[in-house]
């Protein structure tokens, strides 16, 4: 398809997106983005979408950075706020990634308040996942476990699995501030069977790792040291040097 129709390889590239991210695929969607971003040179949604995808995959994070803004901005162009508020979730992300907690904070924030505008349920959980992200991270577990417990009721009845991993994973997280191992060691588990269920394999070295921890605070130290054992040797697997 890319030789005989480059907009439409591009097209669907950018459509591809949330499946190489799920699946772990980062080589391929980046390569296959890249591809179609040089040899188109058009400024519409279609460009957008691929830059958009392309942060979500690209492992270079400072790349991910120029890639997701330059999004934003044609999002902002073309008039589209739903692809917008898509492409600010992936920025707060990536800034998250690269150390800018507050700026990503302020990122999720505002992304959660143009969700609720537009009365859009999986953007609403995407931003409350990333605001909890941000708190968890800073230790203000108090301020994120409400919304931890409204992603958790919000996506029982849905197909969003991506949020209701999320949703598992925040509400074990702030089990595991207050000490709580054996509540964090239940939503954590779930967290983890949920990932099994989709094959999300980078997200689930990730839950196996949290579960580790797990372990570790009821006493059970030596099941800690192989799931860390575990972990590392996948992310070695995968060239990944840190946590995700």
């Amino acid at each position: 398809l890319q030789p005989r129709d480059p907009l439409r390889a591009l097209q669907l590239a950018g459509a591809l997106g949330w499946f190489w991210a799920a699946r772990s695929h980062f080589a391929e969607g980046t390569r296959r983005l890249e591809v179609g971003l040089a040899s188109v040179a058009e400024e519409g949604p279609r460009t957008a979408r691929a830059l958009t995808s392309l942060g979500m995959v690209d492992p270079d994070e400072t790349e991910c950075l120029s890639r997701l803004e330059q999004a934003i901005e044609l999002w902002l162009e073309v008039g589209d706020e739903t692809e917008l508020a898509t492409a600010r979730d992936g920025l707060g992300w990536t800034l998250y990634v690269c150390g800018e907690k507050s700026r990503a904070l302020r990122v999720f924030e505002q992304n959660l308040e143009l969700a609720r505008r537009l009365g859009h349920h999986a953007l609403v959980s995407h931003s409350i996942a990333g605001v909890c992200q941000i708190l968890v991270a800073t230790g203000e577990f108090e301020r994120a476990e409400p919304l931890a417990r409204e992603l958790h009721a919000s996506t029982r009845e849905s197909e969003d699995v991506q949020n209701m991993v999320a949703a598992d994973h925040y509400l074990s997280d702030c089990a595991m501030g207050r000490c709580d191992y054996v509540f964090a060691e239940e939503h954590r588990l779930r967290a983890l069977e949920t990932t099994l269920k989709i094959g999300d394999v980078l997200q689930q070295t990730i839950e196996v790792l949290c579960l580790g921890c797990a372990a570790a605070g009821l006493g059970r130290d030596e099941d800690a040291l192989h799931l860390e054992g575990a972990v590392a040797a996948k992310w070695n697997e995968f060239d990944v040097s840190h946590a995700p």
